[in-house]
């Protein structure tokens, strides 16, 4: 009977660790890092990722955690290296991005961008199997449209270094940019537009695979119909003017 009360206590004390862990993730999700000390922030990084790992843990649960780490990673380079280092972040949430649940998934890329651009994150990106998975994230919009703008987001943030661009360009990374420029989705051809500039900026095998895949093409025809456009008042809805003018002068810039 004694051995029984010890179970229950055990089972409750986690439930309400639990509970508490996911009453921070839900305060952390839009409180401001910069207002916590840093103790406070790697005490709740290691409660969170805590959550993130528990088999027990909804998916709700899951969804907060990641926002809340996302948002403490984005606080500079010693959450992100408490997130990677002692909590082994990139292996638990690399995980959270195998989910069925598409919100999950979304929240775990969203928190692994966020992570660079610490080296291991860099590292990461460089595995072929990784970098498989994340050109499979960035491609599958029309089923999961913020998990795919968060992953090309990621490969826009790191299109300048070498060694990620190989890792994109070997898993037919040409491909995955001529699809989402050809999505009509403002925000993810946006994104791709910064890595198809690094790429013919950076000349070579890059511009190469552009090029044999008729992006630069592409982008010529975007600049000129859209900027024709952009000339005749109501042509273009006011809230995406902004931004077809930013993607515009890109394009201009690439052909």
């Amino acid at each position: 009977a004694a051995g029984g009360n010890v179970d229950v206590e055990i089972k409750r004390s986690q439930e309400v660790m639990r509970m508490a862990s996911h009453a921070v993730a839900k305060v952390l999700i839009s409180t401001n890092p910069s207002l916590l000390q840093d103790p406070q922030r790697m005490g709740a990084i290691s409660c969170l990722m805590a959550l993130v790992n528990s088999v027990k843990t909804s998916d709700l649960e899951q969804f907060e955690a990641l926002l809340a780490l996302t948002n403490l990673a984005s606080s500079g380079d010693d959450a992100r290296e408490r997130i990677i280092g002692p909590e082994r972040g990139l292996s638990r949430l690399t995980h959270a991005m195998y989910s069925d649940h598409p919100m999950v998934r979304r929240a775990g890329t969203e928190a692994m961008t966020n992570l660079l651009p610490h080296p291991k994150m860099i590292e990461y990106l460089t595995d072929l199997d990784h970098m498989k998975l994340w050109a499979a994230f960035a491609g599958d919009y029309e089923n999961n449209l913020e998990c795919a703008r968060a992953a090309v987001g990621c490969l826009a943030m790191s299109a300048h270094l070498t060694n990620v661009s190989d890792s994109l360009l070997k898993v037919g990374g040409g491909d995955v940019l001529k699809e989402l420029l050809q999505s009509g989705n403002l925000d993810l051809m946006h994104r791709t537009l910064v890595i198809v500039q690094r790429w013919m900026e950076a000349g070579g095998k890059y511009k190469e695979c552009l090029e044999t895949k008729g992006i630069p093409y592409f982008c010529q025809a975007y600049a000129q119909d859209f900027g024709k456009k952009l000339m005749i008042p109501g042509e273009v809805a006011p809230e995406d003017e902004g931004l077809i003018r930013v993607t515009v002068e890109i394009a201009k810039d690439i052909s």
